[in-house]
């Protein structure tokens, strides 16, 4: 394998990943990653990976302690799955630039695939929020609150 040459093709996967990185940071930031639908529409809220949107504004679990220390492995899992992509995105990112002035051998372009693919198998991973109680039914005893059934589907953020 002769690795990437330094000519204007190698410019392809360095836009494709810089947008896939990039994309990957905002939908980590966003509290929009998946909606919560709740046959009660005042459980109905955008779910994030580190916090949820209600009203219009994003609220960390961090700021609320009963939530923060609420979250079950299947979500703390999907952060954990989400940050590992972010920051194996920005080194296959940087070795992709690095390949732009410098040709890279066979081996670098091998290991380049493997990040690439750590990245897909663990973006994949942070769709384990649909498993986390988040997503599932909540029974309460707040009056008005109470709900039956509920499920997740993506929004803007994923």
């Amino acid at each position: 394998m002769a690795g990437l040459k330094s000519n204007n093709i190698v410019a392809v996967p360095i836009l494709f990943g810089t947008a896939a990185w990039a994309l990957s940071i905002a939908s980590t930031a966003m509290c929009t990653f998946v909606f919560r639908n709740s046959s009660n529409a005042e459980n109905q809220f955008g779910v994030g990976l580190w916090g949820y949107e209600e009203d219009g504004v994003c609220k960390r679990y961090a700021d609320y302690p009963y939530l923060d220390q609420n979250l079950d492995i299947k979500m703390n899992s999907a952060k954990a799955f989400m940050f590992t992509t972010d920051v194996i995105g920005f080194f296959g990112m940087i070795f992709l630039c690095f390949g732009a002035c410098f040709p890279l051998g066979g081996n670098a372009v091998k290991g380049l695939g493997v990040f690439m693919w750590l990245c897909t198998l663990f973006q994949g991973l942070t769709f384990l929020v649909y498993r986390a109680p988040v997503c599932a039914v909540i029974t309460t005893s707040l009056p008005g609150r109470s709900e039956t059934s509920a499920s997740c589907s993506l929004d803007i953020g994923a």
